[in-house]
Parts: C-alpha cells; structure tokens; sequence
C-alpha cells in the first residue's frame, strides 16, 4: 500500500524548504517576523501529524497479517488495552460532539479484539497529551522493540547521511535534538514577541525529514514483523535493532538515477527515468529494507519502505 501519511510529510518539507527561499520569510521586518514563527510551528506540526497518520497506516497493516492477540508481546497487549482507553479518554475532551461516537465505535471494537484475530487500534502507541513530546517519540520506537531508542536513532541517522556529532566532535543527543524541536515550536507558538531566525528554520527543515525517516524506518520495519507473526520479535524486546535494517539508494547521476545498495561503490543500474528506478529498486528490497531517494546534492527527496508501504 501507498503512504498517504508519507506522501504529505514529503510535500511539505518540500513546501518548508522551498518557502525558506522567498524574501518575505527572510525580511527583517514584522510581517518576516509572523511568517518565520508560523513556519517553525508547521514544521514541528507536520513531523507529529506524519507520525500520527503512519501509526493508524501501520495499524490497519499489522491487523491484516497472521499474528493473533495471544501471539503479542505482552506489553504489547497492555498497551492495546490501557493506553486505547486512556489516550480515547484525552482525546474525546478535545473533539467535536459529532465525531466522538463513531471514535469511540473505532476504539470499542479493538478493545473487544481480546481473542482471535487483532484489530490494534493506532490508539496503541499513541500519546495522550495536545502534542507529541520528545518522550512520546522515543517511547513509541521502544514500543517497537528498538533498543536504547534515542542511540539507535542517531546511529541510523549517521547510516542516512546526517551528522553523528556537533562541529566539536561530541555526539548529538536525538532525544535533546528533538526536544529543542518542539520547544521551538511552543515558543513561536504562544510568544508573540519571540524570534524565529532563518537558520532555525532551514535546521527544522532538516530535522523534519531525518526525525520522520527514522521513525518510519523503525516502526515500519517492527510492523513488517508483527505482520508476519515473527517469534523472535514478540520474545526479544530489543529486536528491532539498527544493523538489522539494510538500505538501498536511488540517486541522481549524470545520466539518469542509478540504484546502489549501502556500502556499494557502484551502481546496480542507472535508468534515464526517475520513476522507473524508484519502482525497480523496490522490487529488489528485502523485508527489512529501506528505499531512499536523493538529489545530487544528497538531499533526501523520498523514501519507500517497500515491503509494507
């Protein structure tokens, strides 16, 4: 299946990125001013609606596989039952009168879902608070049997072509990282006299697609597992580790876009279209694999993870 969720996360970064380039946003002046603080509050907003979005995607792909509700972990199925109801309980406080039945229908049935067949709702992982927090983030990695989450995530980042480390050679802390993220956003948000500069945003601009990225590889890839009904993911807590992902690259050339598996100094092929690369490539990705597509320059365009969607 296509990613509704992704194909909106990779349009607007493609959005942020573009608008960064248009005077207004960088004029010194109090319109300029407006506009940087509106787009530091989208940018953090688009990394929790893709996150939100892809956990009901992955939802409705885990509740189509093999894995029964005895086969969970059994912090899996606490979390399908107490966290449904107390994260259903914050939202409902928060929603229109019209839409709190048929939420309420949707979280009902996957509470019943206790023999046979699963139906997890995306309430499963989700937080309870307004907005998802640098704890909620890494706990849902955790929730996917990724171990020492904010570690894992940075070395999977360094894997994608993001830095490991600061300019003095200690490592970036991604839970700290992503924490600034989202304080940044609450500061544009509620102080209208705060100042959002130019090169914040092009850095939230980054951070968006890296902090997406490793999230739906991660996710994804627990997910393919559940959908399968592996053993050894529902047993091992620590499962979903960074080495047992592999990633395989579609990049701009010369001549077209060339396919190269991570590691390999030559193409696989290199096709003049950039759609048909896309595609082939991710006929060749394995279960654990990750497609990435870069422009000559490295930047991240889009992803696939292939073999869930």
């Amino acid at each position: 299946m296509a990613s509704a969720a992704r194909d909106a996360l990779v349009l607007g970064a493609t959005g942020l990125r573009d608008a960064l380039n248009i005077p207004e946003v960088r004029a010194p002046d109090a319109a300029g001013a407006i506009i940087r603080r509106g787009l530091a509050v989208a940018a953090f907003n688009q990394l929790e609606t893709f996150v939100e979005g892809r956990l009901v995607e992955i939802a409705s792909f885990v509740n189509s596989g093999q894995s029964h509700y005895s086969d969970l972990p059994a912090k899996l199925q606490e979390r399908a039952s107490r966290n449904v109801v107390e994260v259903a309980s914050a939202k409902v406080r928060r929603m229109d009168a019209a839409d709190v039945q048929s939420y309420l229908a949707a979280a009902g049935a996957s509470l019943a879902a206790v023999s046979g067949a699963i139906n997890l709702s995306p309430l499963t992982w989700m937080w309870g608070g307004s907005n998802m927090g640098s704890p909620d983030y890494f706990r849902i990695l955790k929730d996917f049997h990724v171990p020492s989450p904010a570690e894992s995530a940075r070395q999977l980042s360094i894997r994608f072509g993001y830095p490991g480390a600061d300019p003095s050679g200690v490592p970036i802390r991604l839970d700290e990282q992503l924490k600034e993220f989202a304080g940044e956003r609450h500061r544009a948000a509620h102080d209208a006299g705060y100042a959002v500069s130019g090169i914040w945003l092009t850095l939230a601009a980054e951070l968006l697609v890296k902090f997406a990225l490793v999230f739906d590889t991660f996710a994804s890839v627990g997910a393919i597992a559940l959908h399968r009904g592996e053993r050894d993911f529902a047993q091992d807590p620590l499962w979903t580790t960074p080495t047992r992902i592999s990633l395989r690259f579609v990049e701009e050339h010369q001549r077209g876009w060339a396919e190269r598996r991570e590691g390999g100094v030559r193409a696989v092929r290199v096709v003049p279209d950039r759609h048909d690369a896309i595609r082939d490539a991710a006929d060749r990705c394995t279960t654990a694999e990750v497609l990435i597509v870069r422009n000559r320059l490295s930047d991240i365009l889009e992803w696939q993870v292939p073999r869930l969607g």
